[in-house]
């Protein structure tokens, strides 16, 4: 293996690992959201019927967010491995990627059926 080979192949292996602290970053961005619209639709109560509703809308809203981003986060991971393999003989795991953000997006789903009802 050449010089060039081994350095292209570390740089292949900083990107990805750069790859991986921002979904992780993301994660935990997502991770927030869905904590910020259970506090403020359990911990702050509200007497009067319209700061009722705009409580649950604000936490579905939030709880949303949060799903969002972790489908952003997937996608944007996702789409940076491939282009890694392509350039180079690198690989990734797909599938434990795709069932974390899978569960993921329906604990958020779950979240968002358990403040609404």
């Amino acid at each position: 293996m050449s010089e060039q080979e081994t350095l292209d192949e570390l740089a292949a292996e900083r990107t990805l690992l750069a790859a991986e602290r921002t979904f992780s970053a993301w994660i935990r961005t997502g991770l927030a959201a869905i904590a910020g619209g259970l506090v403020v639709v359990r911990l702050i109560s509200f007497n009067s019927f319209p700061l009722q509703f705009a409580a649950h809308l604000i936490s579905a809203l939030l709880i949303l967010l949060g799903g969002a981003i972790f489908v952003f986060a997937f996608r944007s991971y996702h789409r940076t491995a491939q282009a890694l393999e392509r350039a180079s003989n690198f690989s990734h795991s797909r599938v434990t990627l795709f069932v974390m953000t899978g569960v993921l997006v329906l604990i958020a789903l779950l979240v968002l059926w358990i403040t609404l009802t």
